[in-house]
Formats: structure tokens, C-alpha cells, sequence
């Protein structure tokens, strides 16, 4: 399991994306289960995740619940790039308000 999120850790520029979609592909596919910090997660991949890897915002819904994974991102100190980040995954998993 850690090896598959280390993944979204890592700042491969050349195969980033093709990395990042394979071991998306992994976590939607085994839907492996973690309980590593949901914090310590996102603090570790927000600034290097490809925002156009949907498996990963969903994969944290299934294994923390949406309710953890809202409070979680409600509860965040971010850099100016991991906010544009966590606007991505807000968006993929419909948490964003409407009047925003």
C-alpha cells in the first residue's frame, strides 16, 4: 500500500503523469485499505499529485468516508500550490459549494 501512494509522492517530471495514472489504476482497481494519517497523506502528495489522476481523491472517500476526508481538508495549513491542488480534489469528489 505504501508503495503505491509513494508514488504520488514522487516528482518524476518525464512520466509524472503515466506514474501517477498507473498506481491510480491500482488503488481503484484493489482498493487497497490504509491507516496511515489521512493528513500525512495529503501533506505528502498535494504538491506533486497530477491533478487530472481522479483514482486518488476517491480512493481517499473510500478508505477514510467523506465526511473525514471534508473535515480533513477543512483542517489543512497549505502553500498557495497545495490550494490549487486540494480545489481539484474538492472538485472531483463534489465538495466544493455551489455558490463558489
Amino acid at each position: 500500500m505504501d508503495g503505491v501512494i509513494r508514488v504520488f509522492e514522487t516528482n518524476r517530471p518525464d512520466s509524472l503523469y503515466q506514474d501517477q495514472e498507473f498506481a491510480g489504476r491500482i488503488l481503484a482497481t484493489i482498493n487497497p485499505k490504509s491507516k496511515r494519517d489521512l493528513k500525512e497523506i495529503l501533506k505528502r502528495t498535494l504538491l506533486t499529485w497530477d491533478k487530472s489522476v481522479e483514482q486518488l481523491p476517491f480512493w481517499l472517500r473510500d478508505n477514510y468516508g467523506l465526511e473525514k476526508v471534508r473535515e480533513t481538508f477543512d483542517n489543512l495549513e497549505l502553500t498557495d500550490g497545495e490550494k490549487e491542488k486540494l480545489e481539484t480534489m474538492k472538485f472531483w469528489l463534489q465538495l466544493k459549494a455551489a455558490s463558489a
